[in-house]
C-alpha cells in the first residue's frame, strides 16, 4: 500500500519514481482451504482486515 501523496506523486510524473518501502509477508495458518472455499474477492477483504 503507498501512501495518498506518493500515489498523487507518481500518477503525475509520466517519467516514473523510485520508492523505497517495506514489506511484510505473514503465513497465515490455514489460508490455503479457506481461500479456497471463498471467492478471491471475499478472501481479499477477510485478508485486508488484518492490516
Amino acid at each position: 500500500m503507498v501512501c495518498n501523496t506518493c500515489e498523487d506523486l507518481v500518477k503525475r510524473l509520466r517519467y516514473g519514481t523510485e520508492l523505497e518501502m517495506s514489506m511484510l509477508f505473514a503465513d497465515i495458518r490455514g489460508s490455503t482451504p479457506l481461500a479456497e472455499s471463498m471467492t478471491p474477492t471475499e478472501f481479499k477483504d477477510l485478508i485486508d482486515r488484518f492490516v
